[in-house]
């Protein structure tokens, strides 16, 4: 048993061959797409799955907890789809979309997620903050989009009460005092209801993914 197989053993995280086959396709189109466009660092490519693909599906078990059939789900600062893809292959009855600023890496994700047949996912180029906000959504994502006093406000505008805002952070996030996020949190309306910690293959510190839920 490999590294990947392992986490997802130790997590309780259930694949089927279909979703891990749909995982495939779009690892292979990444890794073709980012020798023209810097997607991810070179020196990634080959921790994609351990790294990238893993520390997105650390959140399964969170949205187990909560997720219903239907509910639709935002992910923020989509980057090179992730969380967003994977989660997308791991939760199919739920629709995912993917924001992120660069139209070029937008038009990536859709031609990625349609090789890979993810028809509940579509990713569009989006400024947080800009517009009216569309409270629609059930869940937030949040993985690696900026300090997180600065993209709390602009995450939890995009939830429905009752909804919920993950953000995935570090031990040293974690542990350090942040008065400036408590008070991103107190002003968007959120309260904490959680966190879950996890360690990828090869790390000495725990991940942590924070809870917050829309009041």
């Amino acid at each position: 048993m490999n590294e990947f197989e392992d986490f997802l053993l130790k997590y309780g995280i259930k694949l089927t061959e279909k979703q891990r086959g749909q995982l495939d396709i779009f690892e292979k189109a990444l890794i073709e797409k980012n020798a023209v466009m810097n997607l991810v660092s070179k020196k990634d490519e080959k921790l994609l799955r351990s790294r990238h693909f893993l520390d997105s599906l650390a959140a399964v078990p969170v949205l187990e907890k909560h997720i219903r059939p239907g509910d639709r789900i935002a992910d923020c600062g989509s980057g090179a789809g992730f969380p967003g893809i994977p989660l997308s292959a791991a939760f199919q009855e739920n629709f995912f979309d993917l924001f992120d600023s660069l139209n070029k890496r937008c038009v990536f994700l859709n031609e990625a997620a349609t090789a890979a047949g993810l028809v509940n996912v579509k990713a569009t180029q989006k400024r947080l903050g800009e517009g009216r906000p569309e409270a629609i959504y059930s869940f937030v994502t949040e993985r690696a989009m900026g300090h997180l006093e600065t993209v709390t406000p602009l995450c939890a505008r995009l939830l429905k009460p009752g909804g919920y805002f993950l953000a995935w952070q570090s031990a040293a996030q974690v542990e350090s005092v942040r008065p400036e996020v408590d008070s991103a949190v107190r002003k968007a309306h959120l309260s904490r209801a959680g966190r879950y910690s996890y360690r990828l293959p090869g790390e000495e510190n725990d991940r942590y993914i924070l809870i917050f839920v829309k009041i």
